[in-house]
């Protein structure tokens, strides 16, 4: 190998370890799959437990919001800058797909000490929810939290991660799942999408017009 080779090789190698570890660590923060559940096609059908929480416009809103509906639900938070903007507009995305049917779409917010109702009715705007179909909840952490944890998941703050708001503060990043549920009329947990699967999305919308015409 020539000397002048030799830098490049040096540096590609370092790209490499640098990209490694960058993509080793979203992969970290990254929540796929719930905790014990493995890829054996095993059924995963946990039930959403009860719940009080405050939607976009104010109001008091139950898990009987969910009763007799399929529904699709996300964990998010407005601050998130890796996965809840791209999450939103998969749901966006599954809402304008079956248009006229019956599904609806539930968002709750694991940051209720920031996302306030009026916050919630932003983004909401933001990504064009139909609010007929679709509310936004928020509630105090440590409320939502354990309901992201009877699904089998885990939500916590990750203080290796700072983010930097937009009135000048900051705060620790928050690991939460990051897949699209399917949520039965009982509250059955039905099935899980990754939101940035297209195959996933497609088979989310087919099965959404089947179960929910």
């Amino acid at each position: 190998m020539s000397n002048k080779a030799f830098p490049a090789v040096v540096i590609g190698v370092v790209a490499l370890i640098a990209f490694g570890s960058t993509w080793a660590l979203l992969k970290s923060l990254t929540q796929s799959a719930p905790r014990g559940v493995t890829t054996s096609g095993e059924p995963f059908e946990p039930r959403v437990p009860d719940f009080e929480f405050t939607d976009q416009s104010g109001n008091r809103v139950t898990a009987g919001i969910l009763d007799g509906h399929y529904t699709v639900l996300d964990f998010m938070f407005t601050n998130c800058p890796l996965w809840c903007p791209g999450m939103t507009q998969a749901m966006a995305q599954v809402q304008d797909a079956t248009a006229g049917g019956s599904l609806r779409f539930l968002s709750i917010s694991i940051d209720g000490s920031r996302d306030t109702p009026e916050r919630l009715a932003e983004w909401a705007a933001e990504y064009d929810a139909d609010l007929d179909r679709w509310s936004f909840l928020t509630g105090a952490p440590n409320q939502v939290w354990p309901i992201v944890g009877a699904l089998g998941f885990d939500v916590s703050f990750d203080d290796q991660l700072t983010l930097n708001l937009d009135d000048g503060s900051t705060m620790a990043n928050i690991n939460h799942p990051t897949r699209l549920l399917l949520v039965a009329p009982d509250r059955r947990v039905i099935g899980m999408y990754a939101y940035q699967s297209p195959e996933d999305i497609d088979a989310l919308i087919e099965r959404a017009r089947e179960l929910a015409p």
